[in-house]
């Protein structure tokens, strides 16, 4: 076990800065969020995409299983996930040609 005087890297900006500037080669994270079997709960699946899709039509179906989240029977359980919309993801970097935080974005703060 860590000792608390032990950096966890992904909760130190100065250990995962070199990451976050890594030439992307034009992909982005898409992450497609539905509320679960329960109605309260979220999940998320995310993928990884060779360009920015325009509209949610340029978005590929994916699919998981819904057996695991309550949503289908286990003899029966993949669920298919069709986007609908396109919504900028408020807690990773904006989509610009900078590395750094637009000024309105929430996270800038949470360093």
């Amino acid at each position: 076990m860590a000792s608390s005087n032990t950096a966890i890297g992904s909760l130190v900006p100065e250990i995962n800065k070199e990451f976050s500037t890594l030439d992307q080669k034009g992909r982005i994270l898409a992450e497609y969020v539905w509320i679960g079997g329960t109605g309260i709960d979220y999940r998320s699946k995310t993928r990884v995409l060779d360009k920015m899709p325009e509209k949610p039509e340029d978005l590929p179906i994916w699919n998981y299983d819904g057996s695991s989240t309550g949503q289908a029977p286990g003899h029966n359980s993949e669920v298919l996930l069709k986007p609908c919309a396109i919504f900028p993801d408020p807690f990773r970097a904006a989509t610009t040609s900078s590395s750094s935080p637009t000024r309105t974005a929430p996270r800038r703060t949470a360093a």
